[in-house]
């Protein structure tokens, strides 16, 4: 009689369990977390973006984009290399003589990569591609058609728009990478300038907030809008409950893992 009820019970904490899951989608943040203590690989390495790909409950991949000198898209997410890796200086500044041979500081030594040098063909998942539009080392701004072209220059699926998002927070970018014919997610945490930015660019197709910066109301409001809501700086079982309660279109989780636990 009690095994019987002990398995009443369980089915119906999985049931339960089974009716909350939730429709948002779990974006890994540069694979398997920004800096994220329990990933087996760096962030944005081939490998850490990789893992998060295959891997089942997840529904795509956020990769940071520097634009080197010689145009190639490279994915990495600190301004300066020396952060992450066997060298230094910026990648906007360097060719692909200089990059093709760095590794991460970590313990597998993984090597930086392109973006054209990957493999994300599956069908069904997403790629947010966070373009980064300044370089550090000398203080300048990337010319955005520089952007574009090497943007063009990528294999076919990376430019799909119906699996493929850019992002920029550069809001000048904005229009320039929707001529392009790229659906473009604008990463601003202040409301009124996104409003604003949606205003000058109806197509803007998105907006990413950092957790601690955007309300429940907000989401909905952005959702009233048209606006896809993604929202990043994910890192904890309870960051992971308020987004449960927000209920935004996507989270770029820094506990992937965690992340399908709370919401799948």
């Amino acid at each position: 009689m009690i095994y019987r009820f002990l398995i009443l019970i369980s089915f119906v904490v999985l049931s339960c369990k089974k009716e909350e899951s939730t429709s948002i989608l779990i974006i890994g943040h540069g694979g398997m977390g920004i800096e994220f203590s329990g990933s087996v690989y760096v962030d944005n390495s081939k490998e850490a973006i990789q893992l998060c790909f295959d891997m089942e409950g997840t529904d795509g991949v956020e990769i940071d984009v520097h634009l080197s000198k010689d145009g190639d898209l490279w994915a990495y997410h600190p301004d300066d290399l020396s952060e992450n890796t066997n060298s230094s200086g910026c990648i906007e500044n360097l060719l692909l003589q200089d990059l093709e041979d760095l590794k991460y500081k970590g313990l597998r030594k993984e090597r930086l990569v392109r973006l054209k040098d990957m493999n994300l063909q599956h069908a069904d998942k997403r790629i947010l591609l966070d373009l980064r539009h300044f370089n550090s080392c000398n203080g300048s701004t990337i010319d955005v058609n520089d952007m574009i072209l090497a943007l063009n220059d990528l294999p076919e699926y990376l430019k799909n728009p119906s699996r493929v998002r850019v992002i920029t927070r550069n809001p000048y970018w904005i229009s320039h990478i929707i001529n392009a014919g790229f659906k473009v997610i604008y990463a601003n945490d202040i409301e009124s300038e996104v409003n604003e930015a949606q205003q000058i660019n109806p197509q803007l197709n998105g907006v990413i907030m950092k957790n601690s910066d955007i309300s429940k109301a907000q989401v909905t409001n952005f959702k009233a809008q048209g606006l896809t809501v993604f929202i990043y700086e994910v890192r904890s079982p309870k960051a992971l409950k308020e987004i449960r309660d927000k209920d935004p279109d996507g989270v770029l989780s820094d506990d992937v893992q965690g992340a399908i636990i709370e919401l799948k």
